[in-house]
Order: structure tokens, then sequence, then C-alpha cells
């Protein structure tokens, strides 16, 4: 029996949550794509092989859509990830502006599987690859081919799925064109690395930090399943004799480390023992554009 999909509109909507997403999301895939390879990319007899190190927590792979070799584009015919890439963290770059191809090809995991369903390519591995695309005008994954695409995708500008379907997290920043005439579908792995992948907090403002809606509840703004803020190079420390930490001012929440507060005369309620307190979400103390971040 064919479904019946209801179409419900509401231009009263509150969106603003999504815009945010969209603002942070955008800094995230900017900033991942400056990351260092770690392994390699070649391509072989059309056969594309990512080797990953055995020193490395996040693996990431730069491929750069237009150069002379053909990784991504019409001339490959598989994906293939070596047996290092097993129980990895996973970031596939793809650099490179304007109109991008990115072939639907069989892929092979670590343990030389392949296709879709039980005893095919490894959910784990599904859940744990992160393909970025940050600079294309459009990106067509298919690209005249037909098979399951697996990994999560971060897309800068528009998307058009042309494959049969792809399996992960699809995060885009433009516009979604499904237009596949034999059909294809959208499956929804959460994107659940062994490793998170980093990010540098500097980059989001304190707009983006602060918004409870997309806060990721550790203060560092949102974050995509299976990304974290990069760890503080120091860690501060305490001796038994230090005195406890003062309560809260009513309105704030707990803070953190008082000596990378930043501070704004609009939370100047926050202020208590002279030391800041981020403040809780709807507090009147931080109406306005100011805010307290640790």
């Amino acid at each position: 029996m064919a479904h019946q999909w209801e179409k419900k509109y509401d231009p009263t909507m509150d969106l603003s949550e999504y815009e945010t997403m969209l603002t942070v999301l955008k800094k995230k895939s900017q900033y991942w794509k400056t990351l260092e390879s770690t392994g390699t990319v070649d391509a072989l007899w059309s056969t594309t092989t990512f080797s990953c190190s055995n020193k490395d927590e996040v693996q990431v792979f730069n491929i750069y859509a237009n150069d002379e070799t053909d990784k991504v584009n019409g001339g490959v015919t598989g994906y293939k990830f070596t047996p290092d890439c097993a129980d990895q963290t996973i970031l596939i770059n793809i650099q490179g502006t304007g109109n991008i191809g990115v072939s639907a090809v069989s892929m092979t995991d670590s343990n030389n599987k392949m296709g879709y369903g039980e005893g095919g390519f490894s959910t784990c591995m599904t859940s744990s690859i992160l393909w970025n695309i940050p600079d294309a005008t459009k990106v067509d994954i298919g690209n005249g081919k037909t098979s399951e695409f697996h990994g999560s995708l971060l897309v800068g500008g528009d998307l058009k799925l042309s494959t049969s379907g792809q399996s992960g997290r699809t995060m885009v920043l433009g516009d979604i064109y499904h237009e596949s005439t034999s059909g294809s579908e959208f499956h929804s792995y959460e994107f659940n690395p062994p490793t998170p992948l980093p990010f540098d907090p500097q980059d989001l403002s304190c707009a983006d930090l602060m918004n409870p809606a997309v806060d990721n509840g550790s203060g560092g703004g949102y974050v995509p399943d299976g990304a974290q803020e990069a760890p503080e190079t120091k860690t501060p420390t305490k001796n038994p004799t230090d005195a406890p930490e003062p309560t809260a001012p009513e309105g704030c929440v707990k803070k953190g480390n008082a000596s990378n507060g930043v501070t704004d005369a609009n939370c100047a309620g926050c202020n208590g023992s002279n030391q800041w307190w981020p403040c809780q979400e709807n507090s009147n103390l931080c109406e306005g554009s100011g805010c307290v971040l640790f």
C-alpha cells in the first residue's frame, strides 16, 4: 500500500537552531580541511586504496578532485581500505572548488568485505568515516555510478545524490538534489568514530558557543556526532590545601577554568567573589549580546 505523506507549512517556525548549526558546521568543515594527511591514497588499476598509518589516532586523507590522478572521479571502479584502517577514525577531505563528481563505486572495508547488508561492508567502519567536501559549489555523489556510498557526508555547497543510497549522517550546507531516476535512499547511520575529530574552539564565536539550542553540554558549542573539542594542552592542578570554589551566584551555572574566562558587562550579574561564571539558559542576567565563556 502506498504511503500518504502529509506536508506541513509553518511560517512561524523558529529555525534559529538550524541556522546556527549551519554556521558551526561550516567552521568545522573549514578547520578539518586544514589537517595534514596521516595516510596515503593510491590509485592503481582503477582502484583507490586508503592506507592508514598505525600511529595516528585520527586518519586524515586529502584528495584533490581535479589533480592528474583519478582517485574519486570517472575512472575509479572501487575504494579499498587497508587492514590498518580497522577501528580507526577516518577523515577524507576532498579538496577543490566548482562542480565535483565523486563516483559511488564498490567499497571494500579493512576486512575485505563489501556490499550493503549482513556480511557486507562493516557498519562500524561506516560510522567511523567522514567525507568532508568543504569548498565545492556542487557535489554529485554517484557521478554516473550506483553503488552504496559508505560514510557520513559534510558538504559545504549543494549535494546531488544520484547513486542508489548513502549510509551515514548527511550534512549539507546548501541544497540537496535527490534526482536518481531508479530511486535512492539516505540511510542515517550515526557518525560515532573511535576517536572524536578535533576542532579549534577559537574558530567559533561567543554566540556559537553559548547558543543553548546547539550546545553539546560541555560548553563547546554544537558538535555533530563523533566530534569534540581538542583537549587542553595544560590541565589545572589543585593542592589539597586549595580553598574550595565559591558557589555560583543565582542565575548562573558552575564555571569551568576561571583563568580562561571571557567577560562582558551584560553578564555582570554573574560575577561572584570576583570570579566570573556562565549564565544559565534563559537567565535575565545574560540578556543582550554579551556572554561569559569558560
